[in-house]
């Protein structure tokens, strides 16, 4: 399995509009990748840890779960993708850095 995140990192002011924006139609967009088995949305929570770590930034990520990196590739390069990238442009205003990783995934238990 592979899988393809993009995160944003950020400041939380913006976030609720990103967030419905992003699951009413960004998501719908990314739901017609060929190849893409499925699509997991996160959204950073609050716990407490009573170990000292470095708390990410991330405040969303999207995750696209592929059979394999050949299937994501042709993915990436599919007419869905760029409609995608154009529906960028149309998010409410949030600043964050976006950042896009492809990952070999191993699923160690369910």
């Amino acid at each position: 399995m592979h899988s393809y995140f993009v995160s944003y990192e950020g400041d939380a002011a913006g976030l609720a509009a990103f967030r419905d924006y992003y699951r009413r139609e960004h998501a719908a967009i990314l739901l017609r990748l060929p190849g893409l088995r499925s699509l997991v949305l996160h959204e950073a929570a609050h716990v407490t840890d009573p170990f000292p770590t470095q708390l990410t930034r991330v405040v969303w990520m999207a995750q696209m779960i592929f059979d394999n990196a050949d299937a994501l590739s042709s993915a990436l390069a599919s007419s869905e993708r760029e409609l995608a990238r154009i529906d960028f442009g149309r998010f409410p205003p949030f600043a964050a850095v976006v950042s896009h990783g492809s990952f070999n995934s191993e699923l160690i238990s369910e």
